[in-house]
């Protein structure tokens, strides 16, 4: 009759394939006195907190983006209060060219 609601079903996003990418992100830690050197404590929980917040950020993006995993490897020679992570995402390929942007976002 008239007053049938027409509904159609949401438009899904196409199925495209995950394509996985390394990031490398550096974290500098300010109003440390110039001899600290950060410990591999502080340097653990950094790892633990930038992977915790990353999962759920990324994990609420409006497209699907996967953390893979988060690694702090090494130092960065001359600079003491400065962790060098590298972070790796999946992603369709049509977004990988954004997720650095959104790690960012994330980070903010």
């Amino acid at each position: 009759g008239q007053n049938e609601a027409w509904s159609c079903p949401p438009t899904r996003r196409p199925v495209m394939p995950f394509e996985y990418s390394d990031h490398p992100l550096r974290v500098d830690i300010d109003g440390l006195l110039p001899g600290y050197v950060i410990s591999p404590a502080a340097r653990s929980f950094l790892l633990r907190f930038v992977d915790e917040v990353l999962g759920d950020c990324l994990g609420s993006q409006d497209v699907p983006i996967e953390l893979v995993k988060v690694e702090a490897p090494g130092r960065i020679p001359g600079r003491p209060h400065s962790i060098p992570f590298r972070i790796r995402v999946g992603a369709p390929q049509d977004v990988t060219g954004f997720v650095l942007s959104y790690i960012y976002e994330c980070l903010g």
